[in-house]
């Protein structure tokens, strides 16, 4: 550890020489001197010192003004000051401490004081700059090192030899939904889960980190790939899951990203690995291990993920409108509401791939609240031109979810000034058989309110029908997977026909998507479907289009 530099500011040549040598009779040799408060501000901007020790009255420039220009110029923030001033000077040495001084002695100097003065002042800075580092390498809500730490980490421990990512997918929706201060708890109850895991049976864990908002980073020594995996998915099996909040609950899906081989990599290649491998990692494959052969797919990713949240942002998400016809008429009677994303630079990104990523990074409810409300407006604008139909809005989970959700729905029809019968909320299977009885709960509240409701992809999911008796439902949507599979095997046709019957029995309305051969259509007329929707009548049309065509057909 070096020596403490001091600086001694004294226009009196025989005090600074005389304070110089009773410093460094009590160990203190590093020490440099100036004349006036000029010569010290010029060398405190240029080096770097422990304690000053300052002569309040001074030609040039004195102690109150060197005091004021420290502190002005952020000098003194860490350094502390003593003051030398005459014995009976008790007012001018109340005017130093109040611009910012730390102490002070007395001519002629007293070797005790100056000692335990001296130690105190550096005792006091030691302190300070010790919590300065804790604050600049460590998460105050977490206790975790940051991203500057686990770089400094990385730099100098050279036994790290593999690292894990994991990403909190949910952690946005929680800030969004719930605000900052939940957040902090859930992000806190989830790295308390992982410490507790990691102590039980993690021995080659070096180190916890949180580098961002969501992230959690362990650096491990002494592990090889197949065992990072295994470790990798075990954690992130344990975060994942129902994690129940203050008001409410996020289905947690933590994704993981692993790298091995650190040894010759620089602290910055090792994150950018570690961000490329998350990158990679999805819900159907939540664990990945850095391939530089993906790299180029990860930063795709990266950039999709970081230019949709502008695009959530700034209201650049457009809506299309997939005319839903029924079956006897052959008219338009309803709707499905669908975002797309012509990005600026990438053209057209298929939400097939633009959505999982709003999943996987917790942007999905922001995003289903942007399509909500510009649905609600389209609304709007069909009932001023008289052509009013329903509308279905597909619900993510985590919004479904949310302590809130019915209020929220309500308010924002009411705020659009929509009438609500014009809106249907269209859920997936696993949406509401997460957590069935809360489920059931919502939605009787949302029915209640005027909603009605829609099961979505029926047939994909767990499709068992027991549950369309405990759903409170208006409408069953037939996915497009038994439509396509009626021209290759009978059983589907039979089957089929059997769940539009089931399901008129039920008293619920059968809406078949994916219906794109006159085959089809005519099959459907057969099954006493109610209403189509396909491409064999129209595929989602932008919303000028749409209210073009359905004024059309309700014309004709």
């Amino acid at each position: 550890m070096s020596e403490p530099r001091m600086l001694i500011v004294d226009d009196n040549d025989d005090n600074r020489y005389t304070l110089i040598r009773r410093l460094r009779r009590l160990g203190y040799p590093d020490c440099d001197e100036a004349e006036n408060g000029q010569v010290a501000l010029n060398m405190i901007r240029e080096g770097s010192y422990d304690l000053v020790f300052l002569d309040l009255m001074m030609p040039v420039m004195d102690g109150f003004s060197t005091l004021r220009a420290l502190r002005e110029e952020g000098l003194s923030d860490y350094l502390p000051i003593i003051m030398i001033s005459a014995a009976d000077d008790l007012d001018n040495v109340a005017k130093g401490i109040e611009l910012g001084a730390e102490d002070y002695l007395s001519k002629p100097f007293n070797p005790t004081l100056l000692s335990a003065r001296t130690a105190s002042a550096l005792e006091k800075r030691a302190k300070a700059i010790a919590s300065l580092n804790v604050a600049k390498y460590c998460d105050p809500i977490s206790g975790l090192k940051n991203k500057q730490g686990l770089m400094e980490d990385l730099n100098a421990d050279e036994a790290v030899s593999a690292a894990i990512g994991f990403k909190l997918s949910k952690y946005s929706t929680v800030v969004s939904s719930y605000g900052q201060e939940v957040a902090s708890h859930y992000y806190s109850s989830q790295v308390k889960t992982l410490k507790s895991l990691v102590d039980l049976a993690y021995t080659q864990v070096l180190g916890i980190y949180r580098p961002s908002d969501e992230s959690i980073i362990l650096t491990f020594t002494d592990v090889d790939s197949e065992t990072l995996i295994q470790i990798a998915d075990q954690l992130r099996s344990k975060l994942s899951g129902r994690k129940q909040l203050e008001e409410g609950a996020v289905n947690e899906e933590v994704l993981a990203g692993a790298v091995l081989e650190l040894g010759s990599l620089s602290s910055t290649e090792i994150i950018q690995r570690l961000t490329s491998s998350l990158a990679q990692a999805s819900t159907s494959k939540p664990v990945a291990l850095y391939n530089s052969d993906h790299a180029s797919q990860a930063l795709r990713r990266i950039r999709i993920e970081a230019d949709l949240k502008e695009a959530i942002d700034q209201q650049a998400l457009n809506v299309h409108f997939q005319p839903q016809v029924n079956v006897s008429s052959k008219k338009i009677v309803a709707a499905e509401a669908l975002v797309r994303w012509n990005h600026p630079e990438m053209g057209m990104i298929s939400p097939a791939e633009f959505i999982p990523i709003a999943e996987e990074s917790g942007m999905i409810v922001a995003l289903g609240e942007v399509v909500f409300v510009k649905t609600l407006k389209t609304l709007k604008s069909l009932d001023a031109l008289g052509c009013s139909v329903p509308v279905s809005i597909n619900i993510g989970s985590d919004h479904f979810l949310m302590g809130n959700f019915v209020e929220w729905c309500v308010n924002t029809v009411e705020k659009e000034q929509v009438a609500i019968q014009f809106v249907k909320l269209e859920l997936t299977e696993s949406a509401l058989l997460s957590s069935l009885e809360d489920g059931v709960r919502v939605l009787d509240r949302l029915r209640e309110q005027g909603f009605k409701i829609a099961l979505d992809d029926f047939g994909t999911g767990y499709s068992s029908l027991s549950y369309l008796l405990e759903l409170p439902l208006d409408q069953l949507k037939i996915d497009k997977q038994f439509v396509d599979m009626l021209s290759k095997d009978k059983r589907s046709e039979k089957l089929l026909s059997h769940l539009v019957g089931m399901a008129h029995e039920l008293e619920l309305q059968v809406v078949v998507e994916g219906v794109e051969s006159e085959f089809q259509v005519a099959f459907m007329e057969h099954a006493e479907a109610d209403l189509i929707q396909g491409y064999y009548y129209y595929k989602p049309l932008p919303q000028d289009e749409f209210i073009r065509v359905l004024s059309e057909s309700t014309e004709g």
